[in-house]
């Protein structure tokens, strides 16, 4: 069963929690964590060609002035059991600028199946920071099959400008930005400079891939463990829990386990049972056997179905903890089961930790006792032109100018019903047509 959500672009969101599994993963403004101080940049040393202060202080508190470059790291991904792709990292003085600042560049690329297509989807990022870690400015590539997009952004004292590059076209817009934020790799980086021990907590702000925001990331150091790599060798490590936090969404939570020089080693995502492990080149970069299908790997499967899918308007569904489900509860407990409803979804918790929730596209579906439920207003993200829909594109407004409808909803219909009606099916069985035809 998978939940409805707004963001239904699961390549580019995919691989951006991919990339997030070694550099950390995407998420959502978690609540401060008693006992973890506030830590703000005061620091108002402007940037020149000759790059940062080695002296000042990133937004964690953590300088990178002192960390040995260059470094380099490999990892491995694996989707439940089975890998799917790799991650590169390498950090090194900027030689094509004045030496003093950073580049930190990255590839990802995941392998997957989508329905009866396979594709590759690939992030190539590169961040210019100072020696302090603060981001500077960054470009990235991403590619699922043949499609390539581009971002390109650079930062000033309060504000982040980022370029999007999708063929001939290119947008621009600006996200509020603040000295010490730090680059795709900040967490990774600041692990590095200055290790956690057992019991220490800190709080870093990072820019999200693809997703072009900053996310709040709370780290705490747990526990001490024994983490096995790819080669067979057990290597003693730290444990800690990672919340990452990317505006009003819910944290996204996962494990790493570094070694006490700030190394990591694994990293974990429960929620899609995501792993990175660290390794060779050779093996990360080695033949994926068999794609994973990336609509089974986000989605939950029932049981039961549905006849007359078409015709249904209400469905109920039972969600049961994994733990709950397998009867390998500890003196009760189990992990508790967060749901954001959506549109149309209502949810009701039971004090086992299993929820109900019922899914309707009934527009009239009235309020049950108990369950919780969502109609948020639309926002400019709901009516934002997009590469699929072009609502600003100078034909809408032609054909909108022939409609005799005044009320925007029904001018909303009058143009689908028109572009419905101007689509003529085509005969793709024999491919491409040949030079000839063309």
């Amino acid at each position: 069963m998978a939940i409805w959500r707004r963001d239904l672009n699961l390549g580019p969101r995919f691989v951006a929690l991919c990339c997030g599994s070694c550099l950390l993963l995407v998420g959502c403004n978690p609540p401060p964590r008693p006992g973890m101080a506030e830590i703000s940049s005061t620091n108002t040393a402007k940037r020149g060609g000759t790059g940062l202060g080695l002296s000042q202080l990133s937004g964690d508190g953590v300088s990178l002035a002192g960390l040995q470059l260059p470094w380099e790291t490999w990892h491995s991904y694996f989707l439940r059991g089975d890998k799917v792709g790799y991650s590169h990292v390498i950090s090194a003085i900027d030689e094509d600028g004045d030496g003093v600042n950073v580049r930190t560049q990255i590839t990802d690329q995941i392998l997957l199946r989508r329905g009866s297509s396979t594709l590759i989807q690939s992030l190539d990022q590169s961040n210019i920071e100072a020696r302090d870690g603060s981001l500077i400015s960054f470009a990235s590539t991403l590619r699922i099959g043949p499609a390539r997009t581009r971002y390109e952004g650079r930062t000033t004292v309060e504000q982040l400008t980022i370029d999007t590059i999708r063929g001939s076209t290119r947008q621009s817009e600006t996200i509020p930005w603040s000295y010490g934020n730090r680059g795709f790799a900040g967490v990774q980086q600041t692990l590095l400079a200055k290790p956690l021990r057992l019991d220490d907590r800190r709080r870093l702000t990072i820019l999200v891939p693809i997703q072009n925001q900053t996310a709040t990331v709370e780290l705490k150091c747990i526990a001490k463990a024994s983490i096995a790599t790819l080669d067979g060798e057990v290597h003693d490590a730290l444990e800690i829990d990672v919340k990452m936090s990317v505006g009003d969404a819910s944290p996204i939570e996962s494990t790493i386990w570094v070694k006490s020089n700030g190394e990591l080693l694994k990293s974990h995502m429960p929620a899609l049972e995501l792993t990175a492990i660290r390794t060779t080149k050779e093996e990360a970069t080695s033949e994926i056997a068999d794609p994973i299908d990336v609509l089974a790997a986000t989605a939950i499967r029932s049981r039961g179905g549905l006849n007359n899918q078409q015709e249904t308007y209400r469905c109920g569904y039972m969600l049961t903890p994994r733990q709950l489900a397998d009867g390998k509860t500890a003196g009760g407990k189990t992990e508790p089961i967060t749901i954001t409803p959506q549109p149309g979804q209502w949810f009701r918790k039971l004090e086992n930790g299993s929820v109900q929730l019922i899914v309707s596209r009934d527009p009239a579906e009235p309020e049950r006792a108990g369950f919780t439920g969502a109609n948020p207003e639309p926002d400019e993200a709901d009516t934002a032109s997009g590469p699929i829909i072009d609502s600003q594109s100078p034909d809408v407004a032609k054909l909108a100018s022939l409609s005799k409808a005044t009320d925007p909803l029904e001018l909303a219909l009058d143009l689908t019903r028109t572009v419905k009606q101007l689509i003529s099916p085509g005969d793709y069985s024999r491919g491409f047509a040949s030079a000839s035809q063309t």
